[in-house]
This record gives structure tokens, sequence and C-alpha cells, in this order.
């Protein structure tokens, strides 16, 4: 498996202005978009796309966790009676690539483009999961020789219910203290020698948050790598950045500083997995816990239909 960089970004990311129904596609509308298309399809109302291209994303900030579909459409020369297929790209959260192929398309002879003359291909779908937390969703067309028009729909999934996944090997606990409510929050240090291992179930979420800890002598924003192993080999690189604390002390006090939270949602694949966490850079050290819940997929109900 190729290392992965995950940069978290610190901050509240507002959601997109759509809303969430149990068990129901909800139309996404993008924080930012290129050109817009009305398209018609027999005596179904007119319905938005969004062009894509190839410099210029279109953006989605988005809570999960759930599942993206994307409804694919392209332009058609007259006469011809299918496109020659594409690519798709998407970006997650500024780091994580991935490209996905489109089978060609046969010419639609239901739909029409409202003050266009030219037609539109039938429609593809694309469908990608979000994991828990709050993510920015860029996607790309990569198709140099026709436009794309895209319209996108969105599937909650039920809210994970976290359980503390306890470490396996002998590390000793750090308790924080809340300064409002003085309410113990336990971790676990981990630095360039002293992991934290934790044995995790697949088909799953997990939750990892991390406190970078900081010396007295350091005042300026904290920059700190994790490695996420498994069997030695590095799976994800996470470069988390944080300032001190104003809102949780150490409980038994102590010579360093806890930082900001950071906070790291991953999908579990299936099977077993042990998973190791450890600080890529030798003279650093900070504070983790991981939580974990089961994959729950929402009820069966009415789902949007594609036109």
């Amino acid at each position: 498996m190729k290392h992965k960089k995950v940069k978290i970004l610190i901050g509240l990311m507002c959601l997109g202005t759509f809303e969430f129904a149990t068990a129901k596609k909800v139309a996404l509308e993008p924080s930012l978009s290129n050109k817009k298309l009305q398209l018609k399809t027999g005596e179904a109302k007119e319905t938005t796309y969004y062009t894509l291209s190839k410099k210029y994303a279109t953006v989605f900030h988005i809570g999960g966790p759930g599942e993206v579909t994307i409804f694919l459409r392209t332009r058609m020369a007259e006469g011809e009676p299918w496109d020659n297929g594409y690519h798709v790209k998407y970006i997650l959260d500024g780091k994580i690539v991935k490209v996905k192929p489109i089978a060609k398309s046969r010419m639609s002879t239901k739909t029409v483009v409202m003050g266009k003359s030219f037609k539109v291909s039938v429609v593809q779908k694309v469908k990608l999961i979000i994991p828990p937390g709050k993510h920015r969703l860029e996607v790309f067309s990569i198709n140099g020789e026709r436009q794309v028009f895209s319209r996108f729909f969105f599937e909650k999934y039920p809210k994970p219910k976290w359980a503390t996944e306890y470490p396996v090997n002998n590390v000793s606990t750090t308790s924080l203290t809340t300064v409002d409510s003085q309410k113990k929050l336990d971790y676990y240090r981990i630095d360039a020698n002293n992991p934290v291992k934790v044995n995790v179930e697949g088909n799953s979420y997990i939750r990892i948050l991390v406190r970078v800890e900081f010396k007295h002598s350091m005042f300026s924003d904290n920059e700190t790598r994790i490695l996420m192993k498994e069997n030695g080999k590095v799976l994800y690189t996470f470069k988390v950045s944080s300032v001190r604390s104003k809102y949780v002390v150490y409980t038994e006090g102590g010579r360093l500083i806890p930082g900001t939270l950071n906070k790291i949602y991953l999908q579990v694949p299936s099977g077993d997995h042990k998973y190791e966490f450890v600080v890529a850079d030798k003279s650093k050290s900070a504070l983790i816990r991981v939580s974990y819940d089961k994959k729950r997929l929402p009820p069966k109900g009415s789902k949007s239909k594609s036109s």
C-alpha cells in the first residue's frame, strides 16, 4: 500500500446548504462551482447540472458518514451515438486523491438541454464513501476532449457511537482535566520509541484524537507527524498542527503543556487489524486516544430517481 499523507486542518468547516433526510438521497449544492446547465427529461422537472473542469474544482463541505452519488453526463455531438469514456478525479480534505474511470455512454434520446442545441449522454453514476467528521470534497474532470456535466446527491449514514479502543501493549495512562467542567480525559503518550497499539475489527470507523505536547520553551505552533503502521509498514502519515490548549491541563501537573485537539477519521477495511501509532519526530511527543464504531448503513427507504 502506498503511503498517504493527510494534513488535519484546525478550525470549523461549515456544512453545505442542504438538509439531511434519513435513508434518502438529497441533492447537494456546491459551495464553489463552474458553469451551470439546465436539463429536462420527459415530464420531469428541470434539473441543474454543474460543469466539471480539469483546472477548477467543484467544491462541497460535507458532514459524514455517508455516501455521495455523482450523476455524470457528457456533451454529445450531433449524430454521435457514443462518447469515448473519461475519468473523474476527487480530492478529500486536500490530500486523499482518487481517480475514477467512467465507461463510455450512449447519447440520451429523452433528455433536452434547455436553451442549447447540443445533446448529452445518458447518466453514469459514481459513488464515494465519506467517513465521519467534517470534510471538503473537490471534484474535477480530467477529460480534455469534451465537457462533463455533474449532479450530486448525499445519503447520510447513522452517526457513530464511539467506544474507546484500549491499547493492547503496556502503556501508561495520562490524564487531562478540562478547565471549565473539571472533567477528566484519559490519553496515552506516544513518541518515536513508544507506540500505542490497538486491535480493530474490519468494516468499522476509527476516530483518532491527538494532542501534540509542548515544552515550556516552545511558543509557536507545533507541527508533528504521526505514523499509523500495520505489520511494520506505514499506512498513513498524519501531519497535525496544534497550539497550546487553554481548555485542558494535566491532572497531575507535569513539565509539558497539552496542545489543542486534532480529530482524524478513517474507515477500516474488512478483516482484523492491529494498528500501531508512533511519532515520527524524535524530539517530540503526543497524546493519543482511539475510538471505534461498527459501520452501520441507514434503513432502507426511498431513493432518488435518475433522469
